[in-house]
């Protein structure tokens, strides 16, 4: 069947969901200025909700929609190369049929459109030149909605309507007035704002005030700063004025938009923080989170690579016009259009660590970037290209990166797993420093304690530790002054397979007492006690060469006794466990895979090594010791698997590699082991042993 005939075909099938008024619609199109599988195309969107998407669309290949003069064809071809401009890590087989699916409400902002498979941003949705009425808006929502052209200057009236829609309708993106100053600033004397309509700094304790908070990147501009020496100058209206040349782009801009909507202040990190005073910069760093928590909404400024880029659209003869719209047929048009998150995925904005919980902690954000706005609450999206429905439904935004995780953290049923995905889309980011790997954090990391009832350590939840241990990543490199045992102790990205949702990841059963070991190594903190039902008939206590009373001595953790006598920076987790020793064979040296080989020969494990170790470049098998830390009945996700006649028959252990330094352990992989292997050991076999994990 051709590729025309199955579309056909397809059509047929759906040709029952179409109203009367859509079918009449769609029979106007001249199949003259489309190929005959795009005008076939053309008449499917309109199905009802419940087959949105069921049916796939069939276009022709990459190479053959480059060369035709079909109208959407080469609105396609348009989608394709603004995809790859996005994401140039996309590839594509240019021979390869596109395949197109219709959605009722799966696009940004909950609207209709074509998607193209493959693709991971590019939506096609319908517009109208015409002039539409705000009926013809009501009953015909989410349908025809891209504007013919996107207009040099911002459109003020726009934007302060989305603002109100979300004021009015969402009552759980606003920030909480029922609190008093401390409580919402701890530590912290005043609240300094720029006040943009006397046009000078002021000092304010009241929790009331409606600010704007910026985000923004500063590059290499030094920008003018707040200073013990001006300070008190700066608060004398019109004084902004007076320093107005010598303030960078980006922050003229949106003093100028927070003008404009009518709103009077604006908080920016440089003018509200002093800069040269150590004890105000800490306070006012320490609740930094809390400030973008608390404003009315959050300005990112995600264009450019410094702070001069500034606010495209704010001011005439920031960028041009554009022409959103082309008609593919007599009275049909259609446009090209994305979210906000394949924009951010390419600006040096979001390749940044510490803008990672802006995206998390504010409530509302009104996003500049890639010449274009976008408005995103808790519950909807709004974007500039798009006509605004009176009546747009209430949208989740879950489906689309990092613009999710206000939802995730405040109303998730499994912060285990939030937190999890949260610190994969973290550690993928760029630190200036890298001794703010936690501080980054900080905000996220006290947020989700609050929801867990728990404590962090390093980073990680105390009351999921064993968990949290089992993180994987490749090619990754310590970095100084955090502990190994920590995704915070390692440069690269890093993944968290066993922290996942109810029902989903591994089943684990622990057994293990956790402490807190100062670095001096002088007192041990229970900080989670393991549970106190195992079944001591469990092969870990009952495997050959450990004593009876193995499990005895789970809650006792004398800490360590440093052989050098320094002290470490961090503190280090003691417990007790089973160790072993077995041989490790590196076969993927590219990735750090290898098997895990115990005293017959046979393997019986399989690891990925978080970095290269001595002993394992060759392609001989050498001796590691390993620990046990909990026991699954399935293998550990992120590791390689065991081949099948490999496998446990009485399920696995997940361990990690150690290697000592000065008394201390420390993480230098991850993997699984068949039970059977507890008896496989070489030397004295499995033991159980006090670890003191750095």
């Amino acid at each position: 069947m051709s590729r025309t005939q199955r579309a056909e075909a397809q059509t047929s099938e759906r040709s029952t969901a179409l109203g009367p008024d859509k079918q009449g619609t769609e029979s106007c199109i001249s199949a003259r200025q489309l190929c005959d599988g795009c005008s076939v195309i053309l008449s499917a969107p309109g199905t009802t909700a419940s087959n949105s998407g069921s049916v796939e669309l069939f276009l022709e290949s990459l190479l053959y929609i480059r060369g035709t003069n079909c109208g959407f064809c080469q609105l396609v071809r348009d989608a394709v190369f603004e995809e790859l401009r996005l994401d140039p890590t996309l590839e594509l087989n240019p021979r390869s049929s596109f395949k197109l699916q219709w959605h009722d409400t799966a696009a940004p902002g909950g609207r209709a459109g074509f998607k193209i498979l493959g693709l991971r941003s590019a939506w096609i949705g319908f517009g109208d030149e015409r002039k539409t009425s705000s009926r013809q808006l009501q009953t015909d929502t989410r349908r025809v909605y891209i504007k013919a052209r996107l207009q040099p200057v911002l459109n003020i009236q726009q934007v302060s309507g989305w603002i109100n829609h979300c004021t009015a309708n969402h009552k759980a993106c606003l920030a909480r007035q029922d609190r008093t100053f401390q409580e919402l600033f701890p530590g912290l004397q005043v609240l300094r704002l720029i006040d943009v309509q006397n046009d000078c700094l002021v000092e304010t304790p009241p929790a009331s005030e409606r600010y704007v908070a910026l985000s923004y990147v500063w590059g290499e501009i030094r920008d003018f700063t707040l200073t013990q020496a001006n300070r008190q100058e700066l608060m004398q209206p019109g004084t902004m004025s007076k320093v107005w040349k010598n303030i960078p782009v980006t922050i003229k801009d949106a003093i100028d938009l927070v003008r404009t909507l009518g709103l009077r202040d604006l908080w920016v990190d440089c003018i509200c923080l002093m800069q040269n005073d150590a004890e105000d910069l800490n306070r006012g760093l320490e609740v930094m989170d809390r400030i973008f928590a608390q404003a009315w909404f959050t300005l990112v400024a995600a264009c450019g690579h410094d702070a001069n880029a500034g606010l495209p659209g704010v001011r005439p003869g920031r960028r041009k016009e554009q022409i959103l719209l082309n008609m593919v047929a007599p009275g049909v048009s259609l446009g090209v259009f994305f979210g906000p998150d394949a924009y951010l995925r390419q600006s040096i904005y979001e390749t940044r660590a510490w803008t990672f919980q802006v995206h998390v902690i504010s409530g509302r954000i009104l996003y500049f970037v890639d010449n274009q706005v976008f408005f995103r609450c808790q519950q909807a999206k709004y974007l500039e290209t798009c006509e605004d429905h009176p009546n747009l439904a209430i949208t989740s935004y879950l489906s689309e990166g990092t613009t999710r995780y206000p939802l995730g953290i405040n109303q998730t049923d499994h912060p285990l797993g939030s937190y999890s995905d949260m610190l994969t889309q973290y550690t993928r980011r760029t630190l200036k420093n890298q001794s703010d790997i936690l501080w980054d954090m900080a905000g996220v990391m006290r947020r989700f304690s609050e929801k867990l009832g728990s404590p962090t350590i390093q980073g990680m939840p105390a009351c999921a530790l064993g968990r949290s241990l089992l993180f994987t990543g490749q090619n990754l490199h310590r970095r100084n002054g955090f502990p190994s045992y920590s995704w915070a102790g390692w440069q690269g990205k890093i993944q968290f397979p066993a922290v996942q949702r109810s029902g989903e990841g591994l089943e684990l059963v622990e057994w293990i007492d956790w402490y807190e070991t100062p670095g001096s190594g002088r007192t041990s903190i229970l900080v989670l006690e393991g549970p106190r039902d195992i079944d001591h008939t469990s092969l870990l206590f009952t495997c050959q060469g450990l004593p009876p009373d193995a499990h005895a001595h789970r809650r006792v953790c004398k800490g360590f006794d440093s052989t050098s006598g320094e002290s470490m920076s961090y503190p280090l987790l003691s417990f007790w466990t089973v160790a072993i020793i077995l041989q490790v064979k590196i076969f993927d040296v590219f990735h750090g895979y290898g098997r895990l080989i115990g005293k017959d020969g046979v393997t019986c494990g399989a690891m990925v090594l978080d970095q290269p170790l001595p002993g394992t470049e060759s392609l001989s098998a050498e001796p590691f010791e390993f620990v046990l830390l909990s026991e699954g009945s399935s293998q550990l996700p992120g590791a390689p698997e065991l081949d099948n006649s490999l496998q446990g028959t009485c399920g696995y252990y997940h361990v990690i590699l150690v290697v000592w330094e000065g008394g201390v352990a420390e993480r230098r992989g991850v993997g699984t082991i068949a039970k059977e292997a507890i008896a496989k050991g070489f030397g004295d076999g499995a033991i159980w042993k006090e670890i003191a994990l750095g």
